[in-house]
């Protein structure tokens, strides 16, 4: 079993980009498997990945969370660093935590000049955005769900695990005695992710699957490229270009 997930980890990783290689890891389960699972990978293809925490201060455990990791990175003999953030969030918790991981993480991605960052989003994190998303009434491009491979803000990230259901993962650091932290917050009610996380539990009973609103998400993506190149197409045939130089 072990060795099928390594081998269809290995078959999304075709795709990652060259060069050094950068990932993110808190900690939990999700991001602790693609430390493990991207550790074996990179020795077996002689690549390079440095790993990045970020303790943000927001529970008292944060600090030792992060220790973790680096206890675990260095066993891989993967280089490992912890970036404290200092700012005080305002307004929306979750957003000024997501905005201030992105900035830290483009700092360091630029300091240690690497091509892009691996994330840990999973096949269950895409369902949610889909549902979330579909609440706030996106269109198109917002029901095309997670991108595996996407540039935010010059930093080039990529998501090998969103084929990957978080339970398949639990059951891989189980079967290898790799413990994670489960972090509370991932059961808050205030938070809209959470609640979005529970109803999917609900509406599998139904039949409403995971696999069945990432599928939807597939589709979704595929008409995105279709309308883009129609776009595209369109804009050569109508448009045209002419200097202007102002009035004389």
């Amino acid at each position: 079993k072990t060795r099928d997930i390594a081998d269809l980890f290995a078959k999304c990783m075709e795709d990652a980009p060259a060069g050094k290689l950068g990932m993110a890891v808190s900690g939990g389960s999700d991001s602790l498997a693609l430390m493990y699972l991207t550790a074996d990978w990179a020795k077996r293809n002689n690549r390079s990945v440095s790993v990045i925490s970020i303790d943000h201060g927001l529970r008292n455990e944060s600090a030792s969370e992060c220790k973790m990791v680096e206890a675990q990175a260095k066993s891989l003999n993967l280089p490992h660093q912890t970036v404290k953030w200092l700012d005080k969030p305002i307004g929306n918790l979750q957003s000024a935590a997501r905005d201030a991981r992105h900035q830290i993480i483009q700092e360091w991605v630029s300091s240690n000049k690497l091509s892009a960052v691996l994330f840990g989003h999973t096949l269950d994190d895409n369902a949610e955005t889909f549902v979330l998303r579909l609440v706030r009434g996106s269109g198109v491009d917002g029901l095309a769900g997670i991108s595996s491979d996407k540039t935010i803000n010059g930093v080039r990230i990529f998501r090998p695990l969103l084929n990957f259901s978080r339970d398949t993962l639990r059951h891989f650091l189980e079967i290898n005695g790799y413990s994670w932290i489960d972090d509370p917050s991932n059961w808050n009610r205030k938070f809209d992710r959470v609640k979005v996380r529970q109803i999917l539990s609900e509406l599998q009973r139904l039949g409403l699957s995971k696999n069945r609103l990432v599928a939807t998400t597939k589709h979704m993506r595929r008409a995105h490229e279709s309308l883009k190149k129609e776009t595209i197409r369109a804009s050569d045939i109508c448009v045209r270009q002419e200097l202007w130089g102002g009035l004389s």
